[in-house]
């Protein structure tokens, strides 16, 4: 565990200098973030001050339906676009934002289909975890959503590099991703889900600050409660930002370390073994 989190904690180090050298990256979340911002406003002004829509709970319904969509759509063309850069930096090239965007939309349709099987997955994930309270729908529901979401993200992790490197289909890539992610699970992957604990440290940081600055509102300090919340919330976001683009980055390291049996140069000092 303590190795896995080592070899976690170098992965992040490695690939945080990537992002140095590549600032814009950290860029594209927070536009996609801001796009989905958009589209989600473009369907809850309508459902607020236009009450002849009628049915208005269809009308939420499908709305519900399309915002997944786009936003599981925004997600996966971002971290194509990530993976794209990614990888000319690992072969020694000098990527530019451009690149990234030329990669995301030679495997539009793939970003497509990606999108349209995350959102079902998603809807019915939520719909299993709104069981009736007490039933073994409601105890169970929850177990066999938190399994489906974790075996969906394990699968595709590798899928974009896979893609992106091999030019493959997304249901080829499901396969292969699988094959590698059995043969390095206990290794590579166990790296995986260390990058996640240690952004961790950050986001719990976040939420502190934000706890202060509520108790310092609730204590009659206004105006620095409201500022120390918004630091707080601040620090959260870029934590989850930076964790974004640090994992499609892991998840291109990683899918060259099972091809070439050894890391790009850039991420010198990282051993898988």
């Amino acid at each position: 565990m303590f190795g896995n989190i080592g070899k976690g904690y170098k992965l992040t180090v490695q690939s945080i200098k990537v992002i140095m050298k590549e600032p814009h990256l950290l860029a594209l979340p927070i536009i996609s973030g801001f796009l989905f911002f958009l589209v989600m406003l473009s369907f809850v002004l309508p459902g607020i001050f236009i009450p002849i829509l009628g049915n208005l709970d269809l009308y939420w319904a499908g709305a519900g339906i399309i915002l997944y969509f786009v936003s599981f759509f925004l997600m996966y063309f971002t971290q194509f676009m990530v993976v794209g850069v990614a990888k000319k930096r690992f072969e020694g090239q000098d990527p530019t934002f451009n690149d990234g965007l030329n990669t995301a939309m030679a495997h539009i349709s793939t970003i497509v289909i990606f999108s349209i099987i995350g959102s079902i997955l998603a809807i019915l994930s939520n719909a299993m975890r709104g069981g009736k309270k007490g039933s073994i729908g409601n105890i169970l529901g929850p177990i066999i959503a938190s399994v489906l979401g974790a075996a969906w993200t394990v699968i595709t992790y590798l899928s974009i590099p896979i893609i992106v490197s091999e030019n493959i289909s997304l249901f080829d890539s499901f396969k292969k991703s699988g094959e590698i992610v059995k043969n390095n699970f206990s290794e590579g992957m166990g790296a995986v889900f260390a990058v996640g604990i240690i952004f961790l440290v950050p986001t719990l940081l976040g939420i502190g600050i934000i706890v202060l600055g509520i108790f310092l509102l609730v204590s009659g300090m206004v105006i620095p409660g409201i500022l120390i919340i918004l630091l707080g919330g601040l620090v959260c976001v870029l934590a989850s930002i930076v964790q974004k683009v640090v994992n499609a980055i892991v998840g291109q390291a990683l899918y060259y370390y099972s091809v070439h049996k050894q890391f790009p140069e850039v991420f010198e000092g990282v051993e898988i073994n």
